[in-house]
């Protein structure tokens, strides 16, 4: 600028400043006709109290118009000192104490009017309103402290009316700097408040998100001008108005009782906040899950944050062009002169979408937000890639799934193309990896399922019915779930108890007689899943037909070893999915890729076989009442099949580990044994959940099932069916577990009769039955008898299996017990430690078998009172026992109390008592209270109590178990019974 033109521009503003002053404070400009509210307007940076608000012709229309529409509001008008450059001075306040200034001058003014609860609503023009947010996240910060009362701003506030301010700061206030450089010069200037007011400057960053936590709590409107309003400098800075677009609610989904999520949406704005760049967030999971509600919780919690906030449908390319469409007629109204969006708005060929990207696109159009939702057909390279896995046929049910899925399309030619703003994604397909990814999960905090029950059924204290409960737990935090049950109940007199009746009997029934819902686009829980399978089975009818076949099994744990059981005799599409499991984990990779499957071991420890994947329970019931037909047969049989072969025995490595997993399937394999066709595998799988029961000391399950395998084999082939032979021995087992030996006893030698008469003496099934019939005797004090038993036994195991096979090592080590019995404890030690060493040797460290050893050592050398080693051996017992098979099981509890008797022996009262309290509780809850298991438990707890000091407590435990003992085994027995306690546990 040449000297004399700068020489011009500086007398002018000198000139200008000088003649004009500032009047600040409040100023009455209309009191109202008994008021009801308080209008409070503040001006902009470098403006005037008086002039920011009135026009060329003199007209001020706070003073001279507003009062005509709203006579009963008081209009007040702030001014403050908000000057960067003047001859004679200017303002060193920051942005802050003009904020408390105004909570300080409006307080006073309205206590001495006595108006302090009178509702407020705030006009702020242009920069104004980074000075009233200030002032309103100080008055919420005033709850204690030294000025408490300036609370009450806050709390009595009720709208504000932002006037083009620009909440991140503008690229004008960068101008602004210049001048106010240049001016200063030859007039005091002040750059302090502009630099606060830099786009993206971190102190408005920091407001930004504490006016976010509380904006909430005001309505909010936003406005532009399209008259300028004047400034003492003859400028204003405001935000670029052409880019500003009002949230527009039009065609969202219904507003959904929100609730929990904060997780999640922190990391969306942690995502999508202020950062330079573009910023995309995918949110993918389950149809149902929450997803729409979670993208416009976040629009809606963040909408201060973006000058233009857009939804769009994005099912299909149709819907998606009609939404550019809608968005390019909402931003012609609000910029009629924008000529390319005219024409945009009016053609229906799919230009729309070119307009708004060019909108959008625009260098100073840089913070908005646009959402992408429901885009669950993704065709982008490397995403719907078809699986070969064989030809297969009718793999869908008629009239169920025929709804066609969405024509399938590539998203990224609907996106902005510049790098700026923020974009949110909701899909169903965990394969659109063009952003962050936001697995959205189902609600962990029962709390949270609750709160959804009781908005959408309108009940109060459903946290405290029991029904209530149980059916949020039921339906294991999916909200579309939740919400439908809720919508359900909402109009009907039926209690929560009846609706989780009807949901586990009449299922399909139900979910067709529930109201639709809006939130979730009028989707029902029975039919929400359909296109996901339509689109699987377009790509891969062998991940269909594997869905199907779910439905038989249970939701959690499905693994490949499982499903390849049935390979041999199953059909074409079976023995293709398993051929190997890479073909089996791709179509998994198409079930997870839709949403419908998650890929997780549900075991900490999978073992030796492959880790499992599972589905939510609602989409398993989906599975058994939608995908198959009830009276469907080869698929129940198919997967009955595959849990009876897969059942292993003791032998098989990790066996508990396996059965463990198998547990998740057996309950629903046993609901459908009723429904099968053949009695032969009816028989045959009744037989194998017994076995895997009785493995799983699920003893009333496994006598159930013992009794249906022998009803069944008696139907086949008559009551001396060989075949029934191995049911009964389980069936004496269970018997000696719980305690009746005599029908235990019985059944063994039933057993005994009938295979010598069949495989002959030294058969191996023989000898099993003949050692278990040794326990029993060992078990009733008939220990000569025992000997005897377990001498020919193992002869028989040696020469049939070798010195060094676990059953001929699992005989040593009974031989053990019973040495340990009668006393012969050198006899005994010498038995447990070749077990032992041979079962190392074999590296079976951690087989519950070798387990089973280590338990039995330390518990003779708690016995020969070696109690050091005895607590090691016991502890490393202990660990094995917990990581097998949990802290409930038998073999765990007995450990546990043969731990407690160490530590009482050693003087750690405290640590003895807490062991043997565990081992009580465990027993009660697996054999009751008055088994023989849970009175040595009660027995050894009263010494305890007796040490300590706790005499009534010790005298009502050792009544417990002497009566328990008397009724149990008679009187004549209990001195026989007492003896083995006395070897058994030390006392």
């Amino acid at each position: 600028m040449p000297s004399s033109s700068l020489s011009r521009w500086v007398d002018r503003t000198l000139s200008r400043t000088q003649a004009m002053d500032h009047p600040q404070g409040l100023d009455g400009v209309y009191e109202g006709d008994n008021p009801i509210v308080d209008i409070v307007a503040l001006h902009g940076l470098n403006g005037h109290r008086e002039k920011t608000w009135t026009a060329e012709n003199g007209v001020h229309w706070l003073r001279d118009l507003l009062p005509k529409d709203l006579p009963q509001a008081r209009i007040l008008c702030y001014g403050y000192d908000a000057n960067t450059h003047s001859t004679r001075r200017v303002s060193w306040n920051n942005i802050y104490d003009h904020a408390t200034n105004l909570v300080s001058d409006l307080y006073r003014k309205r206590k001495i009017t006595n108006s302090i609860n009178r509702p407020i609503i705030f006009i702020a023009h242009s920069l104004g309103g980074i000075v009233l947010k200030s002032a309103l996240i100080h008055s919420n910060g005033a709850q204690t402290g030294a000025l408490p009362e300036h609370r009450s701003i806050k709390l009595s506030t009720y709208g504000i009316l932002f006037m083009g301010t620009p909440h991140q700061g503008g690229n004008g206030v960068q101008l602004g700097r210049v001048l106010a450089n240049v001016a200063s010069l030859f007039v005091a200037a002040n750059d302090r408040l502009l630099k606060q007011l830099e786009h993206d400057s971190e102190s408005l960053q920091q407001q930004l998100v504490q006016f976010n936590q509380i904006s909430n709590d005001f309505v909010i409107k936003f406005v532009y001008e399209e008259y300028k309003t004047p400034t003492i400098l003859g400028h204003s800075i405001m935000v670029c108005l052409c880019f500003t677009l009002p949230l527009s609610l039009s065609g969202l989904p219904e507003r959904s009782h929100f609730v929990a999520r904060e997780e999640e949406l922190a990391r969306m704005y942690q995502a999508l906040g202020n950062k330079p760049g573009r910023r995309t967030v995918v949110v993918h999971g389950l149809g149902g899950m929450g997803k729409t509600q979670l993208a416009i919780a976040y629009m809606r919690q963040h909408r201060n944050l973006y000058t233009a906030s857009i939804w769009l449908n994005a099912r299909d390319q149709t819907s998606l062009h009609q939404g550019f469409r809608n968005v390019a007629v909402r931003i012609l109204q609000e910029y009629p002169d924008l000529g390319y969006m005219a024409n945009a708005a009016s053609d229906k060929n799919g230009n729309a979408s070119l307009a708004v990207k060019r909108w959008l696109n625009e260098s100073k159009n840089d913070r908005w937000l646009l959402i992408y939702d429901n885009y669950d057909h993704p065709v982008m390279e490397g995403v719907t890639d078809d699986v070969p896995l064989g030809e297969v046929g009718g793999s869908s049910r008629p009239n169920e799934t025929d709804q066609a899925a969405p024509e399938g399309y590539d998203i990224r030619q609907f996106l902005p193309d510049t790098d700026h703003g923020a974009i949110i994604v909701t899909t169903r397909s965990s394969a659109v990896q063009i952003g962050e990814l936001l697995q959205l999960q189902k609600l962990h905090d029962i709390g949270d399922s609750l709160r959804i029950l009781e908005a959408t059924s309108n009940r109060k204290g459903v946290q405290d019915d029991a029904s209530a409960v149980a059916l949020a737990r039921k339906l294991d935090g999916l909200p579309l779930a939740l919400s439908t049950a809720g919508a359900y109940i909402r109009e009907l007199a039926t209690p929560w108890e009846q609706y989780l009746q009807d949901y586990e009997t009449e299922w399909s029934k139900l979910q067709r007689l529930s109201p639709q819902l809006l939130a979730y686009g009028n989707r029902a829980l029975y039919s929400t899943w359909n296109i996901s399978y339509d689109s699987i089975r377009q790509r891969s009818e062998s991940a269909a037909m594997l869905l199907r076949l779910w439905a038989f099994f249970g939701n959690e744990d499905l693994w490949f070893e499982l499903l390849r059981q049935g390979r041999e005799d199953g059909p074409k599409w079976l023995q293709d999915l398993t051929e190997s499991r890479l073909v089996f984990d791709e179509s998994m990779r198409v079930l997870c890729s839709h949403g419908l499957v998650e890929a997780h071991s549900t075991t900490v420890q999978p073992g030796p076989e492959s880790n499992g994947y599972s589905v939510h329970g609602c989409v398993h019931s989906w599975m058994v009442h939608v995908l198959n037909a009830p009276n469907e047969q080869g698929l129940r049989t198919l997967a009955m099949v595959c849990l009876r072969l897969h059942v292993p025995d003791l032998e098989t490595p990790e066996s508990w580990l396996i059965q463990r997993r198998l547990m998740l399937h057996a309950d629903r394999c046993r609901q459908l044994l009723d429904q099968a066709d053949d009695q032969w595998s009816r028989t045959k799988v009744a037989e194998s959940l017994a076995t895997l029961y009785m493995y799983q000391e699920k003893h009333e399950e496994s006598e159930l099932m013992c009794t249906q395998a022998l009803q069944g084999y008696e139907k086949l082939n008559g009551p001396k069916d060989i075949s029934r032979l191995n049911v009964l021995n389980i069936l004496g087992i269970l018997y000696q577990d719980t305690g009746r030996l005599k029908e235990a006893e019985s059944i063994y030698e039933q057993v005994l009769q009938g295979y010598e008469k069949a495989w002959g003496l030294e058969h191996t099934l023989t000898l099993n039955t003949v050692n278990t019939l040794g326990i029993r005797y060992q078990d009733t004090g008939r220990l000569k008898e025992a000997e005897s038993i377990y001498e020919q036994v193992l002869q028989g195991y040696e020469k049939a299996w070798g010195l060094e096979h676990t059953s001929t090592l699992n005989m040593v080590n009974n031989l053990g017990l019973l040495y340990q019995d009668q006393g012969q404890l050198k006899e005994a030690e010498s038995m447990f430690e070749r077990a032992l060493q041979d079962k190392e040797k074999a590296r079976r460290l951690d087989h519950t078998s070798t387990l089973d050893t280590v338990h039995n050592l330390g518990t003779l050398y708690l016995q020969q009172g070696r109690l050091e080693e005895a607590e090691s051996i016991l502890e490393r017992a202990l660990q094995g026992y917990e990581k097998a098979y949990g802290p409930e099981h038998d073999s765990t509890l007995g450990t546990v109390n043969n731990l407690g008797l160490v530590y009482k022996l050693q003087g750690q009262l405290k640590e003895a008592e807490s062991m043997l309290e565990w081992a009580l509780r465990g027993s009660e809850k697996a054999w009751g209270p008055e088994h023989i298991k849970t009175l040595e438990s009660v027995n050894n707890l009263s010494t305890v109590y007796h040490e300590i000091g706790q005499l009534k407590e010790a005298e009502a435990m050792y009544i417990r178990a002497l009566q328990g003992y008397e009724k149990a085994l008679g009187k004549e027995a209990i001195a026989t019974w007492t003896e083995q306690l006395k070897r058994r546990s030390c006392i």
